[in-house]
């Protein structure tokens, strides 16, 4: 893997839209501290498409950003959306860690769907991953295990834009994984988090520090700007103003504009489709709901959503454990919702 004496590391978040970057250092303590952080628009998605121009695109942006924000880490972590994943707990016998891999593909079989010699396959024991403050009590006769298994052509393209960029890639793992560990942290309750980006909304649930479920469908923030262009008769960039400036309101389901009620109703339905089907399995209630993603910024998403669902709801801040000048306070909660993702996955070699 190489030396790296920065103690940095990078958290590279590639998403349908976006490109956003955060370098964390190890603080004192061992608390992540925030070295720097920059984000820019992509022109087309990586993963619905596969030319090799889009991978020498997001390689620039990438490059620009990095030199930039003056990023100094070379070590980086990356997510892949959790709609091209495939990812499960399985439990295992005790054995030794020596054998564990072998028996891991073999169990994997059982699970990963599709032609398994064409994906890339992942491991990690679950007390490793859990800091000992969260981790449950582990059995004497099994080991708990998440298995990951993504397409070998998508992690081949990730791959490359990390080595043409000069950056060496640690490793690759779910968005759920990262935002369980920015926002949910060592919280052992069971909750939501709702990861709402431009193009598609990912519904997570987290129980005992650990993601257990997720749901992707394509709704996000774009569909509810073309709702109030449409609805309004007004440009992209008049309606994109409007949500901003007005949003849902004061959150009172009475009181939501018109225009975003088709697409709230879609985001509730799969919000309680989730939930009941957790707690009628797990005989557990979701005790929050935490909302990431560029469009969990709308104004009155949270007040509605805790209103029609009579469980708390609040906007995530990932930098809630990340070290950083006071003075900076207000612009990171501004840019914190967009960060979720790159910031968890910069913290996973300090927490």
């Amino acid at each position: 893997m190489g030396l790296f004496s920065s103690g940095r590391t990078l958290g590279v978040d590639v998403g349908t839209s976006k490109l956003k970057v955060v370098e964390l250092k190890k603080a004192k303590g061992g608390k992540a501290e925030l070295s720097t952080y920059g984000m820019a628009r992509l022109p087309r998605d990586l993963v619905r498409e596969s030319s090799d121009s889009i991978v020498n695109e997001i390689t620039s942006t990438l490059q620009a950003i990095t030199q930039k924000a003056g990023m100094k880490a070379k070590k980086v972590y990356a997510s892949l959306p959790g709609f091209s994943v495939f990812s499960q707990e399985i439990r295992l016998p005790r054995m030794a860690k020596s054998q564990l891999e072998a028996a891991v593909e073999q169990e994997a079989q059982k699970y990963v769907p599709g032609n398994i010699n064409d994906m890339v396959l992942d491991w990690e024991i679950i007390e490793d991953i859990l800091p000992p403050s969260a981790a449950t009590q582990a059995s004497a006769e099994t080991t708990r295990v998440l298995l990951t298994a993504a397409p070998q052509q998508l992690v081949a393209r990730y791959s490359s834009i990390f080595e043409q960029a000069g950056l060496e890639l640690a490793s690759l793992e779910t968005e759920a994984m990262a935002l369980t560990r920015s926002l949910v942290g060592r919280d052992r309750a069971s909750a939501v988090i709702i990861d709402l980006g431009e193009t598609a909304t990912d519904v997570i649930i987290v129980d005992g520090g650990m993601p257990r479920f997720t749901r992707t469908f394509d709704l996000g923030g774009f569909a509810m700007t073309q709702a109030i262009a449409k609805s309004l008769q007004v440009s992209h960039e008049q309606a994109e103003q409007f949500k901003k400036d007005v949003g849902l309101g004061d959150g009172n389901a009475s009181n939501v504009p018109a225009e975003l009620r088709p697409v709230l109703k879609m985001i509730l339905s799969e919000l309680q489709s989730v939930t009941t089907a957790f707690e009628q399995q797990g005989g557990k209630r979701v005790e929050r709901i935490v909302l990431a993603g560029g469009a969990a910024k709308l104004p009155g998403l949270a007040a509605f959503l805790a209103e029609r669902t009579r469980i708390p709801t609040v906007v995530g801040n990932p930098f809630a454990r990340v070290i950083h000048p006071p003075e900076l306070d207000t612009l990171l909660q501004g840019v914190g919702p967009d960060l979720g993702v790159a910031i968890g996955l910069s913290m996973k070699e300090i927490y």
